[in-house]
């Protein structure tokens, strides 16, 4: 049976009893666990803690009985640049991309976003990445970077290589990753609703270390685009195995 996971972000070790926060203990109540019961935590430092369930007083603890070294990480390392959308779109995209092994996910303003962002924002994206976390096995957090604008992301040194969609690029995703097969570490830019400008793209154009690249005949919404190019890439780079 699989054993209920839960994100505790306070240290852990072995032999200890702890008490567990007011979130964990609200998501506990709602899965309706019970005194005695086993579970896992993770800290996001690496690896997970079998541990005992113990209800006294209405109050929730953990006996702390086991570290598991188990890691679901994809082999190499992958940053989503995601256009920023509207709410439930976003949180889809952070959701899904967290599911499927992304590293770290960098919010872009482009020219064609027209949503405010705020520090709440950034608080919220962190709790999707630590929900979808806790369902999927991983017990590294993927990280989320502040949001930046387009031409300053742009105007940062890239070292890992960049693949920007562009339904107009002549190459396709064989030919993009023919030409950084031996890379251990990628970039997937995606653009927003509306597409890239011809200013960003041309932006792109002028940068060192960017594959534009066509990902078929159909245009794919901003919210689909990452997810099937990060399952592709993954797949075709044998990341995922």
């Amino acid at each position: 049976m699989q054993l209920s996971r839960f994100f505790c972000d306070i240290n852990l070790h072995i032999s200890e009893i702890i008490q567990l926060p007011d979130g964990v203990m609200r998501h506990i109540k709602a899965l309706r666990l019970a005194h005695g019961d086993d579970i896992l935590l993770f800290n996001g430092l690496g690896g997970e803690y079998l541990s005992r369930l113990i209800i006294s007083n209405k109050i929730f603890f953990a006996d702390i009985r086991e570290h598991i070294e188990k890691e679901l990480e994809l082999l190499g390392n992958i940053t989503l640049v995601q256009a920023i959308t509207s709410k439930n779109k976003m949180d889809f995209i952070i959701e899904k991309s967290t599911e499927l092994g992304v590293r770290r996910i960098v919010p872009i303003q482009t020219q064609r976003c027209n949503n405010n962002i705020t520090h709440k924002n950034l608080s919220h994206w962190r709790r999707v990445v630590i929900a979808a976390s806790e369902q999927c096995g991983r017990n590294l957090l993927a990280e989320i970077d502040e949001h930046v604008c387009m031409s300053r992301y742009m105007s940062r040194p890239k070292e890992d290589p960049h693949i920007i969609c562009d339904p107009l690029s002549k190459d396709n995703i064989f030919d993009v990753i023919e030409k950084i097969k031996d890379t251990k570490s990628l970039t997937i830019m995606i653009g927003p609703e509306g597409g890239w400008s011809k200013k960003e793209l041309n932006l792109a154009a002028h940068s060192n270390n960017i594959y534009p690249m066509n990902f078929g005949a159909r245009i794919l919404r901003t919210e689909t685009a990452g997810i099937a190019i990060i399952s592709a890439v993954s797949s075709m780079m044998h990341w995922n195995i």
